[in-house]
C-alpha cells in the first residue's frame, strides 16, 4: 500500500504538477527519470518526513523541473545557446566546511569572472513574460526564499550565509539530474547510496555544461570564466576535467576534524528544518561514510593527476587570512592575472562580509559520537599536496 508520503513524492505527479505550471510537456532527454524515481523512494525511505515537509521536499523537486521544461523549450528556439564557451571554469572544491565558500565568493568578487549567484541557481531558466530592460522576476523570488531561510533558522546562516544576490554552489544544478553524489549525499540511505554508485558518472556534468551555457547566453555572452564551487565534486575530478577541459581546479583543506564536526552542525541544522529528523548521531555515521568514500576517490583521483594539471591545493587559513595571495595563485595557474580591480572588488567584498558576522556557530564533535582521530583517520590525505602549504592537521587551528 502507497503511504501519504509516497504518494506525495510519485515521480509522476511531480512531473504532471511541472508541466502544468510551466505549460509545457518536453523534458529534454529522458534519462534523469529513473534516477528522479529512485531519489524520491531513497528520500521517503530515509526520512521521517512530516506530510508538510514532504510537500516542501516536493515543491522543490517540482521547480527543479519546471527550469528543466524551460531550458528544454529555450534550447529548441534558440540551438544557439549550445555554441557558448564555458569550458575554462574555476571549480573549487574540499571536503565541506573548508573555506570553500569564502573561495567562491571572493573570486566572484572580481569582475573579470562571471559568477554564479544564488538567483540564477534557484532559476536558471528565464520566468516567461520577463521584460528586457526591467529587474529580474527570479531575483526577488531569491530574495522572498533568503528571508524565510533566515527567519526560520537563523543558526544556519552562522555556518552558511545566504544572500539572493551572493555566489551560491553549483551542486543544485548536478543534483537536478538525480544520479549524482550530491543526492547520496543527501538521502544518505544505503540502498540509494549503491544505486548511485552504479550511475553514470558524466550525465550530471554534461547537464551542468548545459546550464552554464544556457545562463552565458542569456547574460549575452561570454566575458570571463565562470567561478563554480561544490565540495561534492571532490570524488569526480576526471569528470570535471574531461568536460571542462580547461578547467583550474582548486582543492580547500582543514582540519578534517574541525571540519566535519562544522559539516555535522550544519547537516543537523537542515535536516531538522527540512525533514523533520533529530538524530545527531546517526547523521554523523552517515556523513562519515558517504563522505569518505568519495574522500578515497578523491584521492585515488590526485594520484592519478598528470603533472601538467591545473589543479591546486590550498588551506583554509589562507583563504580566511590572505584571499589575494591565494587568488594570485589560482590566476597564475590558469594562465591569468589578478588586475588591481579585481585585488580592489576582493578587499571590499572581505569589508563587507565579515566572518561571524551572523554570530559564531557552536559545534562539538563528541555531540556526534565520534572522536577527532577517528575522522582525522578516515579523511586522511594520502597524496602528495601541489603547490600550497598545508597547516599540520595536528596544529591546524579550530576557528
Amino acid at each position: 500500500m502507497t503511504s501519504a508520503i509516497e504518494a506525495i513524492l510519485d515521480a509522476d505527479v511531480l512531473m504532471d504538477r511541472a508541466a502544468a505550471s510551466a505549460r509545457l510537456d518536453d523534458f529534454g532527454d529522458p534519462g534523469f527519470i529513473e534516477p528522479l524515481k529512485e531519489y524520491l523512494a531513497g528520500a521517503a525511505r530515509y526520512f521521517p518526513f512530516p506530510e508538510r515537509l514532504a510537500a516542501s521536499f516536493a515543491d522543490t523537486i517540482v521547480n527543479e523541473l519546471v527550469n528543466r521544461l524551460r531550458l528544454t523549450e529555450d534550447l529548441k528556439r534558440h540551438p544557439e545557446i549550445l555554441d557558448e564557451d564555458v569550458s575554462d571554469p574555476i571549480l573549487v572544491t574540499g571536503l565541506p566546511r573548508t573555506g570553500t565558500t569564502k573561495l567562491q565568493r571572493v573570486l566572484s568578487a572580481d569582475p573579470a569572472n562571471q559568477p554564479l549567484s544564488y538567483w540564477k541557481v534557484l532559476n536558471f531558466a528565464r520566468f516567461p513574460g520577463a521584460v528586457p530592460g526591467e529587474p529580474d522576476p527570479r531575483i526577488a523570488v531569491a530574495k522572498a526564499a533568503c528571508d524565510r531561510l533566515a527567519a526560520e533558522s537563523p543558526e544556519i546562516l552562522k555556518a552558511h550565509p545566504f544572500h539572493h544576490d551572493q555566489p551560491e554552489e553549483d551542486c543544485l544544478f548536478v543534483s537536478a539530474n538525480y544520479d549524482h553524489f550530491q543526492n547520496s549525499g543527501l538521502v544518505s540511505e544505503d540502498r540509494f547510496c549503491a544505486y548511485i554508485r552504479s550511475c553514470p558518472r558524466d550525465s550530471a556534468y554534461r547537464y551542468l555544461r548545459t546550464i552554464l551555457k544556457y545562463l552565458q547566453w542569456q547574460e549575452g555572452g561570454k566575458r570571463g570564466p565562470w567561478i563554480l564551487k561544490s565540495p561534492v565534486h571532490i570524488g569526480y575530478l576526471p569528470e570535471v576535467m574531461a568536460t571542462f577541459p580547461d578547467a583550474t581546479i582548486a582543492q580547500c583543506h582543514r582540519d578534517a576534524a574541525t571540519a566535519f564536526a562544522s559539516l555535522c552542525r550544519l547537516r543537523g541544522l537542515w535536516e531538522e528544518l527540512t525533514t523533520g529528523r533529530l538524530d545527531p548521531r546517526q547523521t554523523a555515521r552517515d556523513q562519515l561514510r558517504v563522505w569518505g568514500m568519495e574522500w578515497d576517490r578523491n584521492q585515488a583521483d590526485r594520484a592519478a593527476l598528470p603533472p601538467d594539471s591545473r589543479f591546486i591545493d590550498i588551506d583554509y587559513v589562507e583563504i580566511r587570512d590572505d584571499a589575494i595571495s591565494v587568488a594570485e595563485r589560482i590566476y597564475a595557474l590558469a594562465g591569468r592575472r589578478l588586475a588591481d580591480a579585481g585585488k580592489d572588488a576582493i578587499e571590499q567584498w572581505e569589508a563587507e562580509h565579515r566572518k561571524d558576522r551572523f554570530g559564531k556557530l557552536d559545534y562539538r564533535l563528541e555531540d556526534y559520537g565520534l572522536s577527532p582521530e577517528q575522522v582525522r583517520e578516515r579523511l586522511r590525505l594520502r597524496t602528495p599536496l601541489r603547490q600550497t602549504k598545508i597547516a599540520s592537521t595536528a596544529t591546524a587551528p579550530s576557528c
